[in-house]
């Protein structure tokens, strides 16, 4: 069956393909239940194919039994449902419109891992990988969003570079606590500053150790020149309102 169905997709017949697997994972959750990871890599073949066939609800919904399985598997913490864990875990890593969904899950799975298996173990390791992976992707998104919001203020950007770095920082010392990641609490520390937020900004620099006695010196030197440019526009406009009395 599943040749067949391979057969169709190479045929392009993603319809009848989508069909035939549709049938196949109503089987497979009828007889092995929704946490067998056969049952779970049928969820996501099948949910791929949606997304293909631009069958956008069906698609969110097999993305939906995926998360809750996923979540039920890390409650449950039991070793014979680890090779489900780390497909939920793998799938969700692999989908670049499902990062903020993965980045937690996969954490999660790496810390149970890493726990039940230790750090050698395969699925630690490849869990680790993965998540790495989202650090380095969000590292850049985080920056890319801080500079939009500073060039041209945009507090949403702010807000979402605000919240990248937390979760980025926060991950990056899980799978490497024994580096520093100053470059991602001096961002953090950016878009606070930028959003006004001094206090946390300055709790953010003393607890990564960057903290310095003057408060300008702890504003991070691309805020620094995102207030100068604002500074120069006003005196500016100061200027040409003079001339024009």
């Amino acid at each position: 069956m599943l040749g067949r169905i391979m057969a169709l997709i190479n045929e392009q017949q993603l319809n009848e393909a989508a069909q035939k697997l549709a049938n196949i994972r109503d089987l497979r959750l009828a007889t092995y239940g929704r946490e067998h990871h056969e049952t779970l890599k049928t969820v996501g073949a099948l949910v791929d194919l949606y997304c293909q066939l631009q069958r956008n609800e069906e698609a969110e919904e097999g993305e939906a039994l995926l998360l809750e399985t996923g979540k039920l598997l890390l409650r449950r913490n039991r070793i014979d449902k680890f090779l489900s864990l780390q497909f939920v875990a793998m799938y969700l890593a692999g989908r670049e419109d499902l990062i903020e969904k993965a980045a937690p899950y996969l954490a999660k799975a790496y810390v149970t891992f890493k726990e039940k298996l230790g750090l050698e173990a395969d699925m630690t390791v490849s869990t680790k990988k993965k998540l790495e992976n989202i650090v380095d992707r969000e590292r850049v998104m985080a920056f890319d969003l801080l500079e939009e919001g500073q060039l041209y203020q945009r507090l949403e950007a702010l807000e979402m570079a605000e919240m990248m770095f937390k979760q980025c920082w926060s991950f990056a010392k899980l799978v490497h606590p024994e580096a520093d990641h100053k470059d991602l609490a001096q961002g953090l520390s950016d878009a606070l500053f930028s959003q006004g937020k001094s206090q946390e900004a300055m709790t953010v620099l003393r607890s990564a150790g960057l903290a310095k006695k003057g408060m300008s010196e702890n504003m991070p030197a691309s805020y620094l020149r995102w207030l100068n440019k604002r500074v120069e526009k006003y005196m500016d406009k100061g200027s040409g309102n003079k001339q024009a009395a």
